[in-house]
């Protein structure tokens, strides 16, 4: 995130420390004197993005997220003295590209608020505060991006979506599974993560395919899904709990994110973390009386019926899903602690961490025996790869090429005989509009 000062060009503020504690950064060109910008401490701050400045110089506005691919985000607006930061939504949707108006009283942003990704306007009163509730400004144009041209009257519009479906590949000994050893299990115009299999082979997946981020079974030879939440909040990152007919997930339902329990029996959703802090990506124990969690600072466990949690790690750095080792021994992370966000293992009953994969990766997952690791890397054209726990070997198990877009990295699963995984395809063209004052 970069942007320069308006009209002069001669400074250029821009995020730095992301995915850690970011803050924001203003450089003189000229003489390369920087000043620093702090802002709130916030897992929702975790990420800064489309960073832009107002047309009088005097503020930044961004959007907060927890990464760049996050369901939610909230946009803030910081003074460039650095004497002020107040947040302009409240994070339970996703809220992104905001851009000023050329006078400076309004503030245009893309959100799903709505349900689909659309145009809202915020009017601003004279210190920069907002000035009543935002306004709509478009219905279901699906809007990525926009700016508003130099004297205001027209909106450059980026319309589409980024879309990921589920795949299921075969797990193959001797070489990379190619496209040809590949199944389709789904073909929406929406978006998965938090993919897992259960031991009788159900899958469960999140999915905005209704309009908002509910849960969702999908048979495992592909076919009718089956939604299981409809609360209006966030509900991602399910899990299956061994043995039994539960799901644990979290949820925005409180107004940030906490773990919830499903019982797929039926019944209201059950609340197992009650904290002032996000927690998210929940992993369950192979016995099912633990549950580990990401939350801020670092990886913990809770029990499964709810009580104190356990810190196994303090680690502002750990990034990503977590998953247990089938012995119980181990709970699986990506951290970026010593340089690119790498697979890392700490013991369940806490302790020092170990770090495992020397390849940048995500979404990693044990095998059913619990002797290999199997991630998604993004390096290079990306591909699923697979690390043995004792040599530390890494090899490609797939070779996905030839295909338009890429692999997911927010969801991967094996039953030791398949893997699933995500392919996700940008659909976007450019819109020019005209903005009627009314």
């Amino acid at each position: 995130a970069a942007a320069w000062s308006p009209s002069d060009g001669r400074e250029l503020a821009y995020a730095r420390g992301q995915l850690v504690r970011p803050w924001l950064e203003i450089v003189t060109v000229a003489t390369g004197e920087s000043r620093r910008l702090p802002i709130p401490e916030s897992p929702r701050n975790n990420t800064v993005v489309d960073l832009i400045w107002s047309p009088d110089g005097q503020w930044l506005a961004y959007a907060g997220a927890l990464s760049d691919f996050s369901a939610t985000s909230e946009l803030w607006l910081t003074h460039v003295s650095g004497r002020d930061n107040f947040r302009l939504t409240d994070g339970t949707t996703r809220e992104t590209s905001p851009t000023w108006s050329p006078d400076g009283h309004a503030i245009y942003f893309v959100s799903t608020r709505g349900g689909a990704s659309d145009l809202w306007r915020f009017s601003l009163n004279t210190n920069g505060r907002p000035a009543g509730h935002p306004q709509r400004v478009t219905a279901g144009l699906e809007v990525l991006r926009a700016v508003a041209s130099s004297n205001g009257t027209r909106l450059a519009l980026t319309k589409g979506r980024t879309v990921r479906n589920l795949f299921r590949s075969r797990l193959i000994e001797d070489r990379p599974a190619t496209w040809l050893d590949v199944a389709q299990l789904t073909s929406e115009e929406a978006d998965f993560e938090g993919i897992d299999v259960s031991a009788d082979g159900r899958l469960i997946v999140a999915s905005d395919r209704s309009g908002n981020w509910d849960l969702w079974t999908v048979p495992v030879n592909g076919g009718e899904m089956q939604q299981l939440t409809e609360d209006p909040s966030v509900d991602a990152g399910p899990r299956w709990r061994p043995h039994r007919s539960e799901v644990v997930f979290y949820s925005s339902r409180t107004g940030h994110r906490e773990i919830w329990v499903l019982s797929q029996g039926g019944g209201a959703s059950r609340q197992l973390t009650r904290t002032e802090v996000e927690s998210w990506y929940p992993v369950w124990s192979p016995d099912g009386l633990r549950v580990a969690v990401r939350r801020e600072g670092g990886v913990y466990t809770v029990p499964a019926e709810g009580g104190q949690a356990q810190c196994l790690i303090e680690d502002r750095l750990a990034a990503g899903l977590l998953d247990w080792s089938p012995d119980g021994r181990w709970v699986l992370y990506t951290s970026m602690r010593d340089g690119p966000r790498r697979l890392w293992r700490v013991p369940a009953a806490g302790g020092v961490a170990e770090r495992l994969s020397a390849r940048v990766a995500a979404s990693p997952r044990w095998s059913p025996k619990g002797d290999r690791v199997y991630f998604v890397s993004p390096e290079g054209a990306g591909q699923i790869w697979s690390l043995s726990v004792d040599s530390r070997q890494e090899r490609p198990i797939t070779a996905l090429t030839g295909r338009r877009g890429r692999l997911g990295t927010s969801g991967l699963a094996t039953d030791g005989h398949y893997l699933y995984f995500l392919w996700e395809e940008s659909r976007a063209d450019i819109w020019v509009a005209d903005i009627v004052q009314r």
